[in-house]
């Protein structure tokens, strides 16, 4: 009888351990496909004065050097 205990205890934890890691794996590809959306949908933020910026470095690019 406790043999059949042990085993069945065994056999709950073997059982447990495995769905664990299954949705380790499941959580790990849902993160990974999130990642990739937001990676294809970013969108980069621009700020007036990173515009300001940019357009004066356009300016003196283009302006010939004495």
């Amino acid at each position: 009888m406790k043999i059949m205990v042990i085993g069945l205890c065994l056999f709950c934890l073997s059982g447990c351990a495995t769905v664990t890691e299954m949705s380790a794996r499941v959580n790990e590809e849902i993160d990974s496909y999130l990642a990739q959306k937001e990676k294809a949908d970013y969108v980069q933020v621009v700020y007036p004065a990173e515009l300001r910026q940019y357009g004066k470095e356009q300016q003196d690019a283009a302006s010939p050097a004495p």
